[in-house]
């Protein structure tokens, strides 16, 4: 899955896809007053990654070229595990989260 910007991250949820809060159907996740915060907290994360400040820990280049978003990679190894730690902590900081 390739980056995407954070106005292509908010078209993308932008669907057919059915949501609801309270019992009552959502037409809009990225307008509702409850969703809209959430959808804005995940593309956080879409604009962090396009960042070359944080390219090297957040993307992974694979074989075909492509950039994408280190988290979409299964990890292979511990050290895999342990960058998957730091980004969690990096964007969970960034986002207003503990230590940040």
């Amino acid at each position: 899955m390739a980056l995407k910007t954070v106005a292509e991250y908010f078209a993308s949820i932008r669907d057919d896809r059915e949501v609801y809060l309270d019992g009552k159907k959502v037409d809009d996740v990225t307008t509702h007053p409850i969703m809209k915060n959430l959808a804005e907290y995940a593309s956080a994360d879409y604009e962090m990654a396009l960042d070359p400040r944080y390219q090297d820990l957040l993307t992974e280049v694979l074989p075909n070229g492509e950039r994408v978003h280190f988290t979409f990679i299964s990890p292979r190894s511990k050290e895999d595990l342990v960058r998957r730690r730091a980004v969690i902590q990096l964007t969970t900081r960034a986002q207003g989260g503990p230590g940040g």
